[in-house]
């Protein structure tokens, strides 16, 4: 008879199987998406905060004007 089929869960050649390196890069992939999305919330943020500080500075100077 043949050889027993080798086990997918511990190869003897010491490489990692198929289904284990498609697991470890989605799980890097899920991490990098996860990473993204914080890094263009903080800079959605960022802009949205400034965006309001500048315009209550050009309508704060905007009445000064008014008034002098």
């Amino acid at each position: 008879m043949g050889e027993p089929p080798r086990s997918t869960h511990r190869p003897e050649d010491g490489q990692m199987p198929y289904h284990g390196k498609h697991a470890a890069r989605s799980a890097q992939l899920t991490n990098t998406a996860t990473v993204v999305s914080w890094v263009l919330l903080a800079a959605d943020s960022a802009v949205g905060l400034l965006t309001i500080v500048i315009h209550r500075f050009r309508c704060s100077s905007a009445l000064l004007l008014l008034y002098q």
